[in-house]
């Protein structure tokens, strides 16, 4: 039921009422509507079939947009040539703040923060001498398309593991310090750390050698491993005033 109660209302937005509408309508008069009936019935099965594999994601029902959308318009259109101005334009209005104002927000202010770590790194890093461990969730952040220099990064691995071993990113999350331990046993550790705020408490420890050079806000709606910030520190070589961090 992922897709029907988040995944299809995420990607839809405001849109999801004209849809709901049109499937009503198409629905309760499928000899009327044959081709919605064709339409519907393709996106069904799009659903269901992606509702049998175990990993879910809102781009897999991205390509259902196209056909969702014109469905909407099928009932809206008609509805348009009858409606009052007043109507018209209160629609339009709806439709307009219901699209501009989640598109703002989600696209400028929330989880922006993974993005915005990348320019802060870029102008710390060393060429050839640093080096980047993401202690986050993987794909949490872009990498060489916005770092522009020749680095090290690490990232969690949350490839499926074989049968009744744990995967590297549920491994660190589990015991950030063994993990830590064994990872850099016999290696030289890494120059700059990219963490959550929410993971801070569990590795003060490994944080002992590092400074922190930046506080990123990230989201107001902090779940699991991912925080409300994001923090980033550097490896001590000579002491930062604390006036140099910035909030």
């Amino acid at each position: 039921h992922w897709y029907i109660t988040q995944g299809l209302p995420a990607i839809l937005g405001i849109n999801v009422l004209p849809v709901v509408w049109a499937l009503y309508k198409i629905i309760s008069r499928p000899s009327e509507n044959k081709m919605g009936l064709l339409l519907i019935t393709a996106a069904g099965l799009h659903v269901l079939l992606h509702s049998f594999i175990p990993h879910k994601e809102f781009r897999f029902v991205l390509p259902l947009l196209p056909i969702l959308l014109y469905l909407a318009q099928d009932v809206i259109v008609p509805w348009s040539r009858k409606a009052k101005k007043w109507q018209l334009y209160g629609v339009t209005m709806l439709m307009l703040v219901g699209n501009l104002l989640p598109s703002l927000y989600f696209g400028v202010i929330h989880q922006a923060g993974t993005l915005a770590v990348m320019p802060v790194l870029r102008e710390s890093l060393t060429e050839n001498r640093s080096a980047i461990l993401f202690m986050m969730p993987c794909h949490s952040t872009p990498l060489y398309s916005h770092l522009h220099r020749n680095v090290s990064t690490r990232t969690l691995d949350c490839s499926p593991p074989p049968e009744g071993r744990t995967c590297e990113s549920d491994a660190f999350f589990m015991n950030p310090n063994r993990w830590w331990n064994a990872e850099y046993a016999h290696r030289q550790t890494p120059s700059h750390l990219v963490l959550f705020d929410v993971l801070k408490g569990r590795v003060d420890s490994l944080l002992q050698g590092y400074d922190l050079i930046q506080r990123i806000n990230h989201t107001q709606f902090p779940q699991g491993e991912v925080g409300e910030k994001v923090l980033v520190y550097k490896k001590r070589t000579q002491k930062i005033q604390a006036d140099e961090i910035i909030h």
